[in-house]
């Protein structure tokens, strides 16, 4: 909690104050901030931005003073800010107008009224409402605690501290273990008053008790009085071998002999410890961040000149066709209008059925894919491009697309560019993807395009929408089966498990393991036409294991048996396929089926001869060809080709879809829907825990487009764990991945602790030199970095925390005894920027030198699945603005529970975290895994600043903090108008301090 003498007077003469001191303020938001890192960050935020912007319109932007246009866009706090100005003030005291509230009313329409507190303009009827509006109140209060404390840093009583009365003392950029640095600070008595230092004290804003931690600064000790005309020079230090941002406040007690008073000036203090002080500025904003300027999505005119197609699916012969199935113009008119409340309401009673059923199962899912399209569209075009230039390449054009690398914007072959010289009303080119490199793509148009040399085009991105249309065509078949969509115990029958010992199971290591074993017998002894099996595989129990041995029984027992295996991704599917060949599947036997538009060189050289090539693209085989195949492996997407091509519906007597938590319902039903007859039985494997789906509209994702397949029929009374168990679903308990105590919290927090560990983890690596504590794999380096954006990309990145990445990385590959290659590390940040920096670092030819293999940077969702000796995590975000926002905006993507469970159980023997523990500890999942790791000794850097035993569970934990900043609004005013009372008397006559008393910036109401 902020100190009330502070607010109410503008200093603190305790010693020991208990309670916060560092405060800072915006204005226009009429917020009190509690550090200048998260001060930064509410700058950025989105309400800043938008109250920047529609704060409320003032007359029509000419000063009637000054006669001259003020403001571009025209809003209240513009004008406010140019009453503030010289020319203003000139203006207004020659009309008479002193007051600041007599200048704000000069705008004021025709009966309304200004108020200078919310800077609001208040038709007169409702001008009492809007005074006794806890708004109202709210924003009286702030301006009157920003008066007390402003008043803190200014020269007073003749007494001038060096440092600027808002810059302070920056320390800078200091290396580690470079020992005590200082800055030294100037007092000086302008006038004959007998003035003395009697206190120097550090105000650190670490808050009340429970969250306090130790200053890194150092206050002078020297005392004494101070002469007119002789400048006293006093030091300050700063020593700290923790890395990080740090800040705090100098408070210097002053005592005026004569009148027996006391004051006090305040200045801040910032420093910034790093590994290298060189690297991290170098790690800095290539340039200020500015929001990018969402742009309307046009779609494709008619008079667009067409380029020149791939020719990789020219020679298909296709039975059926897709749909176009473009978004109907009623659902495109509801997103455009009114707020997200306005537009989520519309949608839940015009557009999507209210309840899923078979009925309107068809509708439900179409109508959220829809709105799900024009969200991808809108996205999409925010990384549109302006004046950009195409080089030549032969009969081809190159074009750089900065991000191409993270997918940001995201284009594969086949895709479609549209192109128009700058200034142009015209047409525009089409031209399509031939080929895409790191950081550029090659577009073919109509023989027409003839660029001038460097002449310069605007260039839009156009949604691919194969992958839409293909869940379209599937929905759209007249399937309806209940044993898929609903499935019950009807669709299930007993398994017996002596089946288990009956079984000649090709990976051995199955016979050790009951549950993994009952997995498989379970979908051998599955009857023709049952409901979709489960396989709830939680990390590291091998689920893709049980998936493989399962599609090798079935080839062996059945020799009429064909499998269809999807997974929502390439790398997954690839999975798949690496693991039958390791089995001994051959290249008659199985097809590893690639949509022409991959790249060839992402497919693992191992699965090329299962694969179809034609050229220099990846070729769809014929029909008469695929059905030759026991086993067919796609992605999701990709398991339209097979209906594409005429395959039968029931020609796969088996769908497995493998990380199915990962693929929207109508994504899954591709396979289903298009190739499951009344007889073929389905698998799905997964876990509900782990990682869900990216979906880009929040009206899709809040009507339910963001639940999984997997997801929605485990809540069923059928897949109910204990009573199912067998029947319609197995979950599998041993792990075989991570070392006990990298498993045990996740194991409680999401598995109820029913895992069991039984990997054999890397005994050097659970004694690495590094750890905190031998023995105990697990480190937690706490650090207050700072979260930055760049240019126009929205993603955000933490230099410190990327500069500790890599050293980490470095002390890895230097120890010669742990033998690490760079494959066996991982590096995980939420954020393509973070990665980014990372990457670029840990890849630095200098520091890598001669190792061989790929360290992995990248986000949660590319680590989904696999697993590495050591991962370490960087979770980016130091933006503990707990006054304004909720924990979502705070955290990110840090605060989900499923982003946690993927990123914490993908090492096997030694996981690192680096971050802010005060963030972090506002999520109280991440606060008990902190309390797990620090009582257990695998904490170092920045300690944490709470020391309360209680259990976080059911506490909102952001709301704590939030009280902890800002005090009962009522009882500081109370407390704040007894202050002034009791003070006015023994100071009014004084004009060297009315300026530290708290005014009431409210102008009373003249009736």
């Amino acid at each position: 909690m902020v100190c009330p003498s502070l607010r109410n007077t503008g200093t603190c003469p305790k010693d020991q104050c208990r309670f916060s001191h560092f405060l800072k303020f915006c204005e226009l938001c009429n917020v009190v901030i509690e550090s200048s890192a998260v001060y930064d960050a509410h700058h950025r935020t989105r309400e800043h931005s938008r109250r920047t912007y529609h704060a409320g319109k003032a007359s029509n932007g000419v000063c009637p003073l000054c006669l001259t246009g003020y403001t571009k866009p025209r809003t209240v706090q513009s004008f406010y800010e140019h009453c503030q100005t010289t020319t203003h003030g000139q203006a207004a005291r020659l009309a008479g107008l002193n007051s600041l509230a007599d200048r704000f009313d000069a705008t004021a329409p025709a009966h309304s009224q200004s108020c200078t507190v919310c800077r609001a303009i208040i038709p007169n009827p409702n001008w009492d409402d809007h005074i006794a509006s806890g708004k109202h109140a709210a924003a009286k209060l702030f301006h009157a605690t920003k008066s007390s404390y402003d008043s803190q840093g200014r020269n007073k009583c003749d007494v001038e501290v060096s440092g600027g009365e808002t810059k302070g003392f920056d320390f800078d950029v200091i290396a580690q273990g470079s020992g005590r640095h200082s800055i030294s600070v100037d007092l000086e008595l302008t006038s004959d008053a007998s003035i003395s230092v009697v206190d120097i004290r550090l105000v650190s804003g670490t808050g009340p008790v429970r969250y306090r931690t130790k200053s890194q600064f150092v206050a002078p000790t020297w005392r004494g009085r101070l002469n007119k005309g002789i400048t006293k020079s006093l030091e300050v230090h700063f020593e700290s071998n923790q890395l990080g941002r740090f800040e705090d406040r100098i408070e210097f007690v002053f005592r005026d002999n004569h009148r027996s008073t006391e004051f006090s000036i305040f200045r801040t203090l910032h420093a910034v410890v790093a590994l290298d002080p060189a690297e991290l500025k170098a790690l800095g904003p290539i340039a200020p961040y500015e929001r990018p300027k969402r742009q309307t999505v046009v779609d494709a005119e008619p008079n667009d000149i067409e380029g020149v197609k791939p020719f990789f699916d020219s020679d298909i012969q296709w039975k059926t066709t897709l749909p176009i199935a473009s978004v109907p113009k009623h659902i495109q008119q509801a997103v455009l209008k009114g707020t997200f409340d306005e537009q989520l309401r519309y949608a839940r009673s015009h557009i999507i059925p209210p309840n899923l059923t078979i009925e309107s199962y068809v509708r439900y899912w179409t109508s959220l894919l829809h709105l799900e399209e024009l969200r991808m569209a809108a996205d999409l075009a925010a990384y549109d491009m302006f004046g950009q230039t195409l080089q030549s390449a032969g009969n081809a054009y190159k074009l750089r697309v900065p991000g191409l690398a993270e997918k940001r914007p995201s284009v594969v072959l086949g895709d479609r560019i549209r192109v128009r010289p700058v200034g142009s009303q015209g047409a525009f080119y089409a031209g399509f993807v031939h080929d895409v490199e790191q950081s550029s793509v090659t577009l073919r148009f109509h023989a027409k395009f003839k660029p001038l040399n460097g002449q310069k085009f605007d260039v839009r991105f156009t949604l691919g929408r194969t992958t839409l249309r293909r869940m379209h065509q599937a929905l759209l078949l007249p399937v309806n089966s209940k044993r898929i969509i609903f499935p019950s115990e009807e669709h299930f029958s007993e398994v017996d498990e002596s089946v288990i010992g009956q079984l000649n199971f090709v990976n051995d290591q199955l016979k050790q393991n009951l549950e993994q074993s009952l997995a498989v017998a379970s979908i051998l002894s599955q009857k023709a036409g049952s409901g979709p099996f489960v396989v709830f595989g939680p990390p590291g129990t091998g689920k893709t294991t049980v998936i493989v041995e399962a599609i090798r029984q079935l080839m062996r027992r059945d020799s009429s048996a064909t499998i269809l295996a999807c997974a929502p991704s390439n790398s997954a599917a690839d999975l798949i396929a690496q693991s039958l060949k390791q089995k001994g599947a051959n290249k008659s036997e199985i097809l590893r089926l690639n949509a022409p538009s991959r790249l060839i060189s992402t497919l693992p050289k191992e699965l090329v001869e299962f694969s179809r090539q034609r050229g220099a693209n990846f070729a769809v085989p014929k029909l008469a060809e695929i059905v030759t195949f026991r086993v067919v492996i796609a992605t999701c997407s990709s398991a339209a080709l097979p209906h594409g091509l005429g395959v039968a519906r029931g020609h796969f007597t088996h769908i497995f879809i493998d990380e199915a938590g990962q693929a929207m319902e109508p994504e899954a039903m591709i396979a289903i829907r298009t190739m499951a007859g009344a007889r073929t039985n389905i698998v799905l494997s997964g876990d509900p825990m782990q990682l869900g789906l990216i979906i880009h509209s929040d009206i899709a994702a809040e009507c339910g487009l963001g639940i999984s397949y997997l997801d929605r029929i485990m809540q069923l009374p059928a897949y109910d764990v204990e009573t199912g168990r067998g029947r319609s679903v197995v979950k599998l308990l041993n792990n075989y991945r991570s070392h006990q105590a990298i498993l045990q919290y996740p194991n409680q927090i999401f598995y109820d602790g029913e895992l069991k560990a039984f990997a054999t983890p890397d005994p050097k690596l659970v004694n690495f030199f590094d750890l905190p504590m031998r023995g105990f794999p697990i480190i937690f380096h706490g650090v207050s970095g700072e979260d930055m954006r760049e240019a126009t990309s929205p993603s955000f990145f933490n230099p410190i925390e990327a500069s500790i990445v890599k050293d980490y990385v470095q002390k890895l590959r230097e120890d010669q005894k742990l033998g690490i290659r760079d494959s066996d590390i991982g590096v995980i940040a939420p954020y393509n920027a973070q990665n980014r920096k990372i990457r670029t670092l840990v890849n630095d030819p200098k520091l890598k030198g001669k190792r061989q293999g790929v360290l992995k940077v990248g986000s949660v969702e590319e680590f989904q699945g696999q697993e590495r000796k050591v991962i370490i995590v960087s979770t980016v975000r130091s933006n503990t603005n707990f006054i304004q926002y909720d924990l979502r905006h705070t955290l990110g993507f840090v605060a989900n529970p499923r982003r946690f469970n993927v990123a914490m159980t993908r090492a096997q023997s030694l996981l690192i975290v680096i971050g802010d523990p005060v963030v972090l500890s506002l999520d109280p999942m991440w606060r008990e895994f902190l309390e797990y790791i620090d009582v257990l000794g695998g904490w170092r850097g920045k300690p944490r600043d709470w020391d309360d035993d209680v259990s976080s569970q059911g506490r909102d934990l952001l709301t704590e903090r939030k009280e902890a900043g800002v005090a009962n609004m009522d009882d500081i005013a109370q407390r704040m108008r007894q202050q002034v009372v009791a003070s006015a008397p023994t100071h009014a006559n004084d004009p060297r301090l009315n300026d530290s008393l708290p005014r009431d910036n409210i102008r009373d109401r003249e009736e």
